[in-house]
């Protein structure tokens, strides 16, 4: 059975985006905004998304960390990826021979 999507909050808009904690400072800041304070807005928020993506590539515990849950979890990724190469696999051969 499929996921049921619910309605966003702000029509039209994805619900994933306005779930994040303090939307109602974003709706209530833009809302108001003109059009070329919304283009300022926009440059601005993609600048901080930059600088906080060039800290986070920085921050050497954080790297540290991610190399040992990546470290940890390769066992599972493996594993994961022979079953789902063995499902498609199945899937294929039951199609090759007019099943599916």
């Amino acid at each position: 059975m499929g996921k049921i999507k619910k309605k966003a909050s702000v029509i039209g808009f994805p619900e994933k985006y306005s779930k994040v904690p303090g939307f109602s400072t974003i709706e209530e800041e833009l809302n108001g905004a003109d059009e070329e304070g919304l283009k300022k807005i926009i440059v601005a928020a993609e600048t901080s998304i930059e600088e906080q993506q060039q800290l986070m590539e920085a921050d050497a515990a954080l790297k540290e960390e991610q190399e040992k849950v990546s470290a940890l979890s390769g066992g599972y990724r493996d594993a994961k990826k022979y079953q789902t190469a063995k499902i498609k696999y199945a899937l294929y051969c039951l199609e090759k021979l007019g099943k599916i």
